[in-house]
């Protein structure tokens, strides 16, 4: 049945692939020991995710269908302007930041890292931008956070507990940190 196919389907294109058609029709004939030597390229199971990424192409190509949706192609732009160092550092964690969750990590594997030369400060506890009106506090273990946020973990007795590593120390220890 396969030979009657060949001769019929591919007679019009022996002149020009005769070789490439005498091997396929080859590993139709031969033993278990010779497809692991001669034809192991021919009967590789990964021959067929070749093929199929080889019809995708095709089919592509023809149809004049982009490889990348323009949904696809969006996320990365957006996911492009976000991606920096930082996000990739557990100690840089920010809830707030998209590129910090796991979902956010796989969107960002192999863009690159954007190039800024202008930074903004954002809390890891708020989420806020740290600016003249919430100021940037660092404490005496060189943690820095937002005056909002260390107001939020104020408790009672005065003291604030960094969130990274359990330090405590009293509201005058912080020191208002300014960046130029």
């Amino acid at each position: 049945e396969a030979v009657e196919y060949a001769r019929k389907h591919l007679a019009a294109f022996a002149a020009q692939h005769l070789s490439e058609i005498t091997f396929a029709m080859g590993a139709l004939y031969v033993d278990e020991a010779e497809k692991a030597g001669r034809y192991q390229s021919l009967l590789d199971g990964s021959r067929w995710t070749a093929l199929a990424d080889a019809f995708r192409a095709e089919y592509l190509r023809v149809t004049a269908c982009p490889a990348t949706s323009p949904l696809a192609a969006a996320v990365q732009a957006g996911v492009l302007a976000l991606n920096c160092p930082q996000a990739h550092e557990a100690q840089s964690y920010n809830v707030h930041d998209p590129l910090c969750s796991a979902a956010g990590r796989r969107l960002a594997r192999g863009l690159p890292i954007a190039d800024r030369k202008n930074s903004t400060l954002v809390c890891r506890i708020t989420g806020s931008v740290m600016d003249g009106d919430n100021p940037p506090m660092a404490l005496p273990n060189g943690h820095v956070y937002s005056q909002q946020g260390l107001l939020e973990l104020l408790n009672e007795a005065g003291e604030v507990v960094c969130p990274t590593t359990g330090d405590r120390c009293r509201w005058g220890e912080l020191v208002k940190v300014f960046v130029l």
